[in-house]
């Protein structure tokens, strides 16, 4: 067993390492078939330091495969690591897109937001039903696979999209993200308004955009704020809305 301070990783630069054993892959030849490889550096960024000492050891035992580091599964439950034809194991791709939407309020709408429909003297205009929160988490994931955005498969000039639900366009963007062989790993997203109060709908928002994503409630994050009376939005002329989206490649091939 050989202590190792700084390793060279699939020809990236050299990172020190604290407290990480490497043994040699000749004394278990068979490990690489029931352990993850991830990047040291990875782990210490994705995990953060602490998750490099394992509380039943003071060093955790890592293997050098093929340039690779190999730690054990069980240490590291949720390493973003897929097995992959004729290379072991490959670190996934995470990708991240930032959204960003503006509606007018106008008299006679209803006023939409994450998916709940909201008590208010006046609503959003649009197309659809011009639901600005979820508008920009679906730019925020095209974005991140550099798909486009919701005007181009989600045009203006096409009446099949007219007063249409945008919970259930953003379905389709999941779709769409899922067949292209990625998943939603979490949204971060700010509404600015100044009137109505957004903060008792929030938790209903929440709910409704991670349902219609699939995934945990907890991987969702809605904030309100106001502009404290400036521009458009603190004229109360209308609500902006912008969101960051993460997401991870499903598999590799």
């Amino acid at each position: 067993m050989v202590r190792a301070s700084c390793l060279r990783i699939l020809g990236q630069r050299e990172m020190s390492v604290a407290s990480v054993n490497v043994v040699d892959p000749a004394r278990r030849p068979r490990a690489a078939s029931r352990w993850h490889a991830a990047y040291v550096a990875v782990c210490a960024r994705f995990w953060g330091e602490p998750a490099l000492r394992q509380p039943h050891k003071s060093q955790p035992t890592c293997y050098l495969i093929d340039g690779l580091i190999v730690f054990p599964l069980n240490d590291f439950p949720h390493s973003p690591v897929v097995p992959c034809r004729g290379f072991g194991y490959f670190l996934r791709m995470t990708r991240t897109g930032i959204g960003f939407d503006a509606h007018r309020l106008v008299a006679g709408r209803l006023l939409i937001i994450g998916g709940v429909e909201i008590p208010h003297d006046r609503g959003l205009l649009g197309h659809s039903d011009a639901d600005v929160l979820v508008h920009a988490i679906m730019d925020a994931l095209l974005g991140a696979i550099a798909d486009g955005d919701i005007g181009q498969h989600f045009p203006p000039t096409d009446p099949c999209w007219k007063n249409a639900s945008s919970i259930g366009m953003l379905r389709l963007v999941a779709a769409r993200l899922q067949a292209r062989g990625w998943q939603v790993v979490n949204v971060d997203s700010t509404v600015q308004a100044e009137a109505p109060r957004l903060a008792p709908h929030i938790p209903r928002m929440r709910t409704c955009i991670a349902e219609a994503l699939g995934i945990d409630v907890a991987r969702i994050s809605v904030k309100a704020t106001t502009t404290e009376g400036l521009g458009a939005v603190g004229r109360c002329e209308g609500i902006t809305a912008m969101a960051v989206a993460a997401v991870l490649q499903a598999d590799a091939s």
